[in-house]
């Protein structure tokens, strides 16, 4: 039973049924160099530059809610390879979170205005949001952004 609702075990896998030999998320603490660069950084475009700034803005409080929708369910998993595959995922988006608050830095000291998306009011406004969604749904928004997030990735 996940918040109230029934799941058939027949309509579950496990990460264990899946593969034993799967990769884990792991944790590479990475650092990346944000050094200098042209104001408009993505091919010299102000729209697009602009768009991919907004963009790193949103991600480290969507980073954040991802690992709270994941915590939430922690207690619940007793499959041991799911429960080191979500803490892998947890402390992979740990560090893009801090890598996207460096590279926002960067940005925000280059003029472009992203600060509010890590500010306290905006925070607090979407743990508001969360706390009247059933545990579900930003779950939910947790899977499709990384199902997402890998789909979009070059294949080859």
């Amino acid at each position: 039973m996940i918040d109230g609702h029934r799941i058939d075990k027949g309509a579950v896998t496990t990460a264990s049924a899946v593969s034993e030999g799967s990769r884990y998320p792991r944790t590479r603490r990475i650092r990346f160099p944000f050094g200098e660069g042209s104001k408009y950084f993505f091919d010299d475009d102000i729209a697009f530059s602009h768009l991919w700034a907004n963009l790193s803005g949103s991600f480290p409080p969507g980073e954040e809610l991802f690992i709270r929708s994941v915590r939430r369910f922690a207690d619940e998993i007793s499959d041991p390879v799911l429960k080191k595959r979500v803490a892998g995922f947890i402390g992979q988006e740990s560090v893009h979170g801090q890598q996207h608050r460096a590279l926002n830095d960067k940005l925000v000291d280059m003029g472009y205005p992203i600060a509010w998306w890590d500010s306290e009011k905006f925070v607090d406004w979407v743990k508001r949001i969360e706390e009247v969604l059933p545990a579900r749904i930003p779950l939910a928004v947790t899977a499709a952004a990384e199902h997402f997030t890998v789909r979009s990735r070059p294949r080859g």
